[in-house]
Parts: structure tokens; C-alpha cells; sequence
């Protein structure tokens, strides 16, 4: 039997002002995992904000690309131990994620066909505003790559 979902852990990256460089950077070093519901159904108070300011500038200006510097990451593929990267993968999901940019006034229509693909297990709005990201199930999690390509 598979794990529900929402229920399905990954790994958190919350990000940090670099004050020597004048820049913000994920925490690499200390990752945190967290369930799928934690990030879908109940996302950090903070971040929904940041992505609602994000989606208030024109697509692609440098405001928007400036704030999307300070949104937190996540491996929905893998919870990762010590780093963030392949050699910190510890175990996979069981999901691959996709992301689809510059949809434009094609975004609703894209999301109504790729919420009937059947693997898809969830779709939604890109940090951006103008784009769709989601996660399917992979049947074979060792060939992620594979999955991927």
C-alpha cells in the first residue's frame, strides 16, 4: 500500500539574507521535512504573502525576479539529509514535478487539460502567476532520470 498524497514527506529549504553578499540564498545546510500538506494545504503564512506581492508585478520584471529570490525551496522528489543536491538524497517521494512557464492567457485551458491526466496529483499556480507547476506519480523512483528525460 502506497502513502496517502498529502501525506508524503519532502524536504523544506527556507532561505536567508547574505548580508557580505548582498543577496538572498537558500539554507542548505539545514532542511526540513515536511509533509505535502504542509506546503499545499496549509503553506507558511509569510511565503503566501510573498508569492501574492510576486504576482502583483508585471510577469518577468525585475521586482518579480527580485522577490522570487526569497521564496523558500522544496525537493518534492526527495527528502535530502545534510544539503540540498544529489549527493544529499536520501530517499525518493515517489513524485517527479513539472513546470510549465509563460502561459499567458493559455494558463486556464493548460490546467483543465492537465487535471485530467490521471498520474498528475496536483496542479497549480507558479510563483510567478503565469505558469502551472504540479507532481505526478513516477512508477519506478530509481529511474527519476529516466522519469524526467
Amino acid at each position: 500500500m502506497t502513502k496517502p498524497f498529502l501525506k508524503t514527506h519532502c524536504t523544506l529549504f527556507k532561505t536567508y539574507y547574505w548580508k557580505r553578499e548582498n543577496k538572498w540564498c537558500f539554507d542548505t545546510k539545514n532542511g526540513t521535512a515536511v509533509s505535502f500538506e504542509d506546503l499545499l494545504v496549509n503553506p507558511i503564512p509569510e511565503q503566501v504573502e510573498l508569492v501574492k506581492e510576486i504576482q502583483s508585478h508585471p510577469y518577468k520584471s525585475e521586482k518579480q525576479g527580485e522577490l522570487k529570490t526569497r521564496v523558500w525551496g522544496a525537493t518534492f522528489s526527495s527528502i535530502q539529509i545534510g544539503g540540498r543536491g544529489e549527493k544529499y538524497h536520501t530517499l525518493h517521494t515517489g513524485y517527479i514535478s513539472f513546470d510549465i512557464d509563460n502561459l499567458g492567457e493559455a494558463l486556464l485551458l493548460a490546467f483543465e487539460k492537465i487535471k485530467q491526466i490521471p498520474f498528475v496529483f496536483y496542479c497549480g499556480r507558479s510563483v510567478s502567476g503565469n505558469g502551472l507547476w504540479g507532481l505526478m506519480k513516477i512508477s519506478n523512483p530509481e529511474r527519476h532520470k529516466e522519469h524526467f528525460d
